[in-house]
């Protein structure tokens, strides 16, 4: 595998949905209650983002899951989303790059955004260079 700073080829990361009210009882019914029926409902809403509001990028990649979280959750949402949304705007999904090495606990157990970047650094690894010179959207 291939170390090394991640976000040095990350180009483009996107989080444009409202994470309150509605909006976040769907995320987390998607993320939680194993409700992947939403995932469609949810690409079609980043879709039209995504168009209202061009982001330069050639490739969506879903932030992986540790394996532990994985078989846990039976799946990973933020690759089913990557999926619907890559199948609405003509963007190419992959989604076996970047790898999550090292377990961490959730995002939403840390309590300000230093936690949050401590949380995952050092966390994810290339497996080679197919994302080296891309503009990523980076879907969580």
């Amino acid at each position: 595998m291939q170390k090394g700073n991640v976000c040095a080829i990350l180009c483009g990361v996107l989080c444009s949905l409202g994470f309150d009210g509605v909006m976040r009882q769907a995320i987390h019914q998607l993320k939680y209650k194993n409700l992947r029926a939403l995932a469609e409902s949810l690409a079609e809403l980043l879709s039209d983002y995504l168009v209202a509001n061009p982001v330069p990028g050639e490739v969506l990649v879903p932030v992986p899951l540790h394996q532990k979280r994985l078989r846990e959750r039976g799946y990973n949402q933020s690759t089913l989303l990557a999926e619907e949304v890559g199948k609405l705007n003509g963007l190419s999904v992959v989604d076996d790059c970047l790898v999550r090495e090292r377990h961490a606990p959730p995002q939403v157990r840390t309590s300000n955004v230093e936690e949050r970047r401590g949380n995952v650094a050092g966390a994810f690894v290339c497996r080679d260079r197919r994302l080296q010179g891309k503009q990523v959207l980076l879907y969580r």
